[in-house]
């Protein structure tokens, strides 16, 4: 669907999915999870694909899986694209 540029369909096929979220293996809902952050970045909404993407890469259920190593780089992709630096963290 995102080859074709079906992207607000896709957007909600991904949101269907995920609405089940629990139900589904790890792997399975972490790379649906990051497919959605990539929908978000073809759709220019560079702010949501980067909270999906974070979300992700710092969820205990999804940071180990193939999604949530994919994440990171893609977050690093996102911020070179979009030229802004990491957020620090404060305590």
């Amino acid at each position: 669907m995102r080859k074709q540029k079906m992207l607000e369909e896709a957007l909600k096929f991904a949101f269907a999915i995920l609405l089940r979220e629990k139900d589904l293996d790890p792997e399975v809902a972490a790379a649906v999870s990051l497919t959605k952050g990539d929908i978000q970045r073809d759709k220019e909404n560079f702010q949501g694909a980067r909270i999906e993407y974070e979300s992700i890469k710092n969820d205990q259920r999804y940071k180990d899986t193939e999604a949530g190593q994919q994440a990171r780089f893609h977050l690093i992709e996102l911020m070179v694209m979009t030229r802004t630096t990491p957020r620090r963290r404060t305590t």
